[in-house]
């Protein structure tokens, strides 16, 4: 799991940061509302919108992208704050990622599961389910991601990836479990 806390203690907004394989990460406080676009000034040909959506810490946003050396990355943005991560592959893409402000908690990640249809984000607070979005896929063939946004305060401890019969394919302990 690949953990950053959302920079600016009055964010009202959710950050992502996944980073991996030495890949840069950039989270800034951003002032206004909601980017239309990824934030990354590498970033190269189209932004695929994979989540969108209002939490407890207002309305956000999350992309895929590639970037001009290749790598892939998947973004969130929220008025307040925002970040990325990157990889030469599809880790950057796929394992979860949890981001924190005072006002949300924000999880994310993918699978490459096939069968795969939805996650169940287990936290202290409360089992949330989502689907997954196979949008990613234009980019990364056969990866679909979630984005899902808890309240302040909550710790996501356990990710569990379903088929469309609710059964179980892949269970993810997160270090905050």
């Amino acid at each position: 799991m690949r953990t950053r806390r959302a920079l600016g203690a009055g964010a009202a907004a959710l950050a992502l940061a996944a980073s991996l394989n030495g890949c840069g990460v950039f989270a800034g406080v951003m002032s206004g509302p909601v980017a239309a676009e990824p934030n990354n000034p590498d970033r190269v040909g189209p932004a695929i919108l994979v989540a969108a959506g209002t939490g407890p810490g207002g309305e956000y946003r999350a992309w895929v992208y590639r970037t001009k050396d290749g790598s892939t990355c998947f973004e969130v943005a929220a008025s307040g704050s925002g970040g990325a991560g990157c990889s030469s592959d599809v880790s950057g893409v796929v394992g979860p990622s949890v981001s924190t402000t005072n006002k949300a908690t924000l999880v994310s990640g993918g699978t490459a599961a096939p069968d795969a249809m939805s996650v169940v984000i287990h936290s202290n607070q409360a089992d949330v389910t989502a689907p997954l979005s196979g949008a990613a896929g234009a980019l990364i063939p056969g990866v679909k991601v979630f984005a899902v946004a808890l309240g302040a305060g909550a710790t996501p401890t356990t990710i569990d990836v379903l088929d469309g019969d609710g059964k179980v394919l892949v269970t993810e302990d997160l270090d905050g479990g």
